[in-house]
């Protein structure tokens, strides 16, 4: 799977990337269709982070999620976390209909 990071007004460290990269690797086991994931950071105001995850799958829109935080790496787990969930409620919707 293809992860893309971009970001804005942050320095991109390794440990960052491969934090990510981490988080992102791991959508494949919600839904075996995911294809790629594109993941935006963003530092907002003074020490406001946001993350969004654009993950794209096979035969399906893109799914987006996306959340704010003060602490980066909890940012990243949200965002990651709630695309998590929307790929496997979406699996259960097909599997389960």
């Amino acid at each position: 799977m293809n992860v893309h990071i971009t970001h804005k007004q942050l320095e991109l460290t390794d440990s960052i990337t491969a934090y990510v990269k981490q988080r992102a690797e791991k959508l494949p086991k919600y839904w075996s269709r995911v294809t790629r994931a594109d993941v935006d950071m963003e530092k907002r105001g003074g020490h406001t982070y946001w993350v969004e995850f654009i993950v794209h799958a096979e035969g399906h829109d893109p799914f987006v999620s996306h959340h704010k935080h003060d602490d980066l790496y909890a940012c990243i787990d949200e965002a990651a976390s709630r695309a998590e969930r929307q790929l496997r409620d979406h699996h259960a919707k097909l599997t389960h209909h």
